[in-house]
């Protein structure tokens, strides 16, 4: 079975998620993003990477 992470980068939030092959939502997450920071997407996008793995 293979997982997919989907990121979805909005104005204000940042919303991450890992899906498995068939469709079910195995988890998610979601921060604020205070003045459409990169550095703060990029490291949120990292860290969210690195603990589900």
């Amino acid at each position: 079975m293979k997982n997919l992470a989907a990121f979805d980068i909005g104005g204000t939030t940042l919303k991450m998620g890992l899906v498995s092959s068939e469709g079910t939502i195995i988890q998610h997450e979601k921060m604020t993003i205070p003045d459409f920071d990169g550095e703060l997407i990029l490291a949120g996008i990292s860290d969210y990477t690195k603990n589900m793995m």
